[in-house]
């Protein structure tokens, strides 16, 4: 689930990724290992890492992404994020409020509004009936909400590996319960490593990753293989400015979006990939083309990225990582903010619809 994250103050021109995909046949380009860090999950040193650089292929699937539902700005502004728990059952959150289908998106329910009055920013739901938002939870499928207790307070991305077990980030670390959301507690965090972790993904609902930056505003990954008691740095991709968003297929293949620092003195949006808990990873550089919105990946080989301009192409791969393909979106999609795919074959997309309604707006893909 992505998180909307603010600017950066580091001295690099206007840092505004959020995550995509793209890339042509993996080039054979390596680059010097990356600074020693705490090293990845299980504890190994860094190794070196590769990077490749390419233009997204030819379009494919050029018309499979279509209109589920656009929205009156009287009902909704626009969504924040979106979580599908079955093909056929998904959620999708904004501030205004939280919106249902139990029918593979043929229509949209309101819910009944959450603790603060309104929507959230960020959902996870683990179940067709149990979601929890960055305000609240309910386990009756949206029909009635519960606050959290005070030391969760609603910040940054959520993600739920099962219906008792969550994890939070924000700026106040990395929150995890073990009871439903009754009560929270603060993961152990080396010192310096406590800045702003933007999205999180948990594979398992002993090991997550989590992404964003440190107290110097460096970007960093985290990770911990004990449900969330400590969290190790993990090693990242060198050169690195920005990783604000995550996706986990599996304990061992993970794929984040990025910024990239390139000599002498500008940078360009990737994508990186790793198969081995993080120990090494793939950079592939997106040439520009994106500046973020969100990605989803139902298996270690099929990924859907979206950008947050809606101004260029969707990207998804079926290969893991060696071609990624252009898909357009429909016309008078103004902003997309999040992506969630429950199967390899199906996605939903949300975001904001263009004028005349200037609302919130689904999408889908299928095939």
């Amino acid at each position: 689930m992505h998180r909307v994250r603010r600017d950066i103050q580091m001295p690099i021109v206007g840092i505004v990724s959020v995550l995509a995909t793209a890339g042509m046949a993996l080039a054979a380009s390596t680059l010097a290992p990356a600074a020693a860090s705490a090293g990845p999950v299980g504890g190994r040193p860094g190794i070196s890492h590769e990077f490749a650089t390419g233009a997204p292929s030819a379009a494919s699937g050029i018309n499979a992404w279509k209109v589920s539902q656009k929205f009156q700005r009287s009902q909704i502004r626009s969504f924040a994020g979106i979580s599908c728990p079955s093909a056929t059952t998904c959620y999708a959150a904004g501030i205004d409020g939280t919106f249902v289908t139990t029918n593979s998106g043929t229509t949209w329910t309101a819910l009944t509004l959450q603790p603060s009055g309104g929507g959230s920013y960020s959902i996870a739901c683990p179940s067709t009936m149990t979601c929890y938002t960055s305000d609240g939870r309910t386990m009756d499928g949206g029909k009635t909400w519960s606050a959290y207790s005070t030391e969760a307070s609603p910040s940054g991305s959520i993600a739920c590996p099962s219906t008792t077990t969550c994890y939070r980030v924000g700026s106040y670390g990395i929150l995890v319960t073990t009871d439903s959301g009754t009560s929270w507690q603060l993961g152990a965090m080396a010192s310096g490593t406590e800045g702003y972790q933007y999205a999180i993904a948990c594979p398992s609902v002993t090991t997550c990753f989590a992404v964003g930056y440190d107290s110097s505003y460096n970007a960093e990954i985290l990770g911990t293989i004990d449900s969330g008691a400590t969290w190790k740095v993990q090693t990242r991709p060198p050169g690195v400015l920005d990783l604000p968003a995550i996706a986990c297929p599996s304990v061992t293949t993970c794929f984040v979006l990025g910024s990239l620092y390139v000599p002498p003195g500008t940078e360009t949006e990737i994508i990186a990939a790793t198969t081995d808990s993080g120990a090494t990873w793939r950079d592939r550089a997106l040439n520009g083309v994106y500046s973020g919105g969100g990605i989803s990946c139902p298996s270690t080989t099929t990924c859907s990225a979206i950008p947050a301009s809606g101004r260029g192409p969707i990207l998804r791969t079926v290969d893991g990582w060696t071609s990624w393909n252009n898909e357009t979106f429909p016309s008078g999609t103004n902003l997309l903010t999040g992506v969630a795919c429950p199967s390899t074959t199906i996605c939903y997309a949300v975001g904001m619809a263009g004028k005349p309604l200037s609302g919130g707006l689904i999408l889908k893909r299928k095939g």
